[in-house]
């Protein structure tokens, strides 16, 4: 009698170890699977809060601000402070400012707001302001309105990423004497292709 209830805690004992390895080379199969498939849609989350408007900072509510130290691009994680030559910016119409580390990193975040600014919406969006491309990290360009800029297109310069951008000028005259250096098609904001965009998406390349 002992001996048979001894046979079956052995046999249970037993049936349950191999269930446990059965569960765990499941679950290590799984996570070697994930580990060698590609992600089906590339997500690339960075805590970047807007920066609200304040009032004693005498700038109007529309107005271009300076890029603080520890902001962060939404879109790629970067530090447009680090970079300030190719830095934008998105101004909502409460005043509140989401900074970017260049031109298509802002252009990614307009064609999805939502997605990288919760609550918001597009609509709300009362100004798209991107550097001068003539200034210098040492002395950046002005802050212009991208709808009024002129963008040179298929050029060869790499911006914060290494990757290509779209470097942005005040005047055609600037644009086309870039373009004539460095390659490329001026093209006007609401020119720039969507595909485009996600052509020099650089995070589709990072492999996160």
């Amino acid at each position: 009698m002992k001996t048979s209830a001894l046979t079956r805690r052995h046999l249970l004992a037993a049936g349950i170890s191999a269930a446990g390895l059965s569960l765990g080379g499941a679950l290590w199969a799984r996570h070697r699977q994930a580990a060698v498939s590609p992600p089906t849609e590339f997500e690339f989350c960075v805590l970047a809060p807007l920066q609200v408007h304040d009032p004693a900072s005498g700038l109007g509510l529309l107005q271009a601000r300076p890029i603080p130290v520890d902001a962060r691009c939404p879109v790629c994680g970067m530090f447009p402070a680090r970079t300030p030559e190719w830095a934008a910016q998105v101004i909502f119409d409460d005043g509140a400012t989401q900074f970017f580390d260049s031109p298509v990193s802002m252009l990614i975040y307009l064609m999805d707001v939502g997605r990288f600014a919760r609550g918001r919406r597009g609509t709300e969006v009362a100004a798209r302001l991107v550097r001068d491309s003539r200034g210098s990290r040492a002395q950046p360009g002005d802050w212009i309105e991208a709808m009024q800029a002129v963008f040179v297109m298929g050029s060869n310069a790499l911006g914060p990423m290494r990757t290509g951008n779209l470097p942005a000028f005040a005047n055609q005259a600037s644009a086309r004497d870039f373009a004539r250096q460095r390659g490329g098609q001026c093209v006007e904001f609401t020119q720039i292709p969507p595909a485009l965009i996600r052509q020099l998406d650089a995070r589709s390349h990072l492999g996160h």
